[in-house]
This record gives structure tokens, C-alpha cells and sequence, in this order.
């Protein structure tokens, strides 16, 4: 919606933004807020919230960078993840863009849903 560009970094607000993966979009996600560093890392911040394209993962958390030299998502926050009937919250999380691939640094709580 509007944005600010200051010497060595922009600064986004209310934005959708889309990661890709080989050329491929394989997620998508809505942020409160991002900024842009000269690195081109994005700092994902408010209300961060992350759809795989893959299988549909989704994943929570209050603040996320994109570390785009390694191509992860990184937090040190709260993290909520749903995928299928299974829900996993921790603190902490290291994942690859389409959420394939999700290692959660600690305190990880698994929920299974009964959906019948």
C-alpha cells in the first residue's frame, strides 16, 4: 500500500509478497510491514503469515527475514505452522521457501486434529 526509501533500506507497508524457488513461485504471503535491506534480506514484521503452494503448509509468526544468499526463512519468534490435520507451534524456525522443509529451534508443541 505505501512505502518509504531511506539510504540503505525501503520500507513497505501492508504488503502480499511471493517467493520463488528455480524461476517458480512457490509460496505466497501477507506482512504488515517489510523491509528491504542493501542485501536484498527482507524483514518480515507484524502479523506474517505464509502459504506453500506446495501442499498448502501454512505458517504463523510476528516477525521473519528472508535471507535470500541462503534462499531460507529465518525467526527467532513464536511460530504456528498448519499442515493437513497437524499443527505445530515452537519457538524458532529455519525453513526453505515452499515450507518443505521446516526445522523448528525449540520448545515445538505437536496437535493432531481429528477431523472425522
Amino acid at each position: 500500500d505505501s512505502g518509504v526509501q531511506f539510504s540503505d533500506r525501503m520500507v513497505l507497508k501492508e504488503v502480499k509478497f511471493y517467493l520463488l524457488d528455480g524461476g517458480e513461485f512457490v509460496s505466497e504471503g501477507e506482512t504488515r510491514e517489510v523491509i528491504i535491506g542493501r542485501n536484498s534480506n527482507l524483514i518480515l514484521k507484524e502479523d506474517v503469515v505464509l502459504v506453500s503452494y506446495l501442499d498448502g503448509t501454512q505458517l504463523f509468526t510476528s516477525e521473519m527475514e528472508w535471507i535470500t544468499s541462503e534462499r531460507k526463512l529465518e525467526t527467532g519468534e513464536k511460530v504456528v505452522i498448519k499442515r493437513n490435520n497437524i499443527i505445530v507451534e515452537g519457538l524458532g524456525l529455519t525453513a526453505n521457501p515452499d515450507l518443505s522443509q521446516i526445522e523448528i529451534k525449540s520448545r515445538a508443541v505437536t496437535k493432531f486434529i481429528d477431523n472425522s
